[in-house]
């Protein structure tokens, strides 16, 4: 027996009536091209310059030269970088794609959306924010423009993924059909990394912008000082000198200044005296002081006049600035 043939309905349109009048202008916004424009261009714009920033932060790292506390970072942890990076590049790219895809194909977001955007967080956003904190705690607070790049760019990162995933994932629901299981399960992990990103960005930027002690305690009362390294220099620099060594014995050390002095003045030249047959020497400051080697054994002072003529020698320290090259700086 014939039966006749219903009129299909357009589902979506049904449903579409049927959502609350306060959600349709969102249903109306999620569906406009330039919507789908505006999200693309923000993902690639992100994704080119976080790329940018943790390409640049690995080989920032590599040119790191040995200075008066650190020095380059070891192979396990260059090795780390790398293979994020080249992690971040491969996540970052197949999301840009998929993006596209999406875009061209005037639809939402698919699953394999979601699960790129969940690979980018967690495969490059989480790993490279964790190293940068890291170093940054290990570097007693003193950061880097690229740390400080990195974190803001994550912070806007997270921001953004965190409206899209409320709109695109939990508020809408995807081409107006109910989600699967996968689907929320993605959407929850990627919720959860952006909470990460975000924290692990923040605490980047309060270390950054708040002066931590040789304790690791916050100071609140003063601004931090990035180009003296105030509280670094407690650390590893306070009540630290130099000193010069005795020609006919090495065990001997004759004192000439503070590393703190020369981070002051910036550069500080001392003149260094000493007789033909090198047993009596002296250290030219604001006044000369004559030592005497006894023996060759034992040092004393030397508080007679001078009979015999000195070699006089001048020996200039000069602080380098911390800078990508020398963390805390160089003498």
């Amino acid at each position: 027996m014939a039966k006749k043939n219903r009129p299909m309905t357009d589902i979506s349109n049904v449903e579409r009536n049927s959502l609350p009048i306060e959600c349709r202008w969102l249903h109306r916004l999620i569906n406009r091209r330039s919507y789908k424009l505006t999200v693309l261009t923000v993902v690639c714009t992100l994704n080119i310059a976080d790329l940018f920033i943790d390409w640049y932060f690995l080989f920032s790292k590599t040119a790191i030269l040995k200075g008066l506390v650190f020095g380059p970072p070891s192979y396990d942890i260059l090795l780390a970088m790398l293979i994020f990076c080249i992690i971040s590049t491969f996540t970052s790219l197949l999301e840009i794609v998929q993006t596209v895809r999406d875009t061209c194909s005037n639809r939402l977001t698919s699953l394999f959306g979601q699960i790129t955007n969940c690979l980018t967080i967690w495969l490059e956003d989480f790993p490279f924010l964790t190293l940068n904190l890291l170093i940054v705690i290990c570097h007693d607070g003193e950061v880097t423009y690229v740390s400080i790049a990195k974190a803001a760019i994550g912070i806007v990162a997270a921001f953004i993924r965190f409206l899209f995933i409320l709109l695109n994932k939990w508020l809408i629901r995807h081409d107006y059909r109910r989600k699967d299981r996968l689907s929320y399960f993605f959407n929850t992990i990627s919720t959860v990394g952006v909470v990460f990103v975000l924290i692990l960005s923040i605490s980047i930027h309060v270390i950054a912008s708040l002066p931590i002690d040789s304790f690791g305690r916050i100071h609140l009362e003063s601004p931090s000082n990035f180009s003296r390294v105030e509280f670094a220099r407690q650390k590893y620099f306070r009540n630290v000198g130099l000193f010069v060594r005795s020609s006919n014995d090495f065990d001997k050390y004759i004192y000439l200044t503070d590393i703190d002095d020369i981070i002051e003045e910036g550069q500080k030249t001392i003149i260094y005296s000493m007789n033909e047959k090198e047993s009596i020497f002296c250290v030219k400051q604001m006044n000369q002081t004559c030592f005497v080697e006894l023996n060759n054994t034992n040092i004393d002072l030397y508080d007679k006049p001078l009979t015999n003529k000195l070699i006089n020698y001048s020996i200039t320290f000069e602080f380098q600035k911390p800078d990508s090259g020398y963390l805390l700086g160089d003498i």
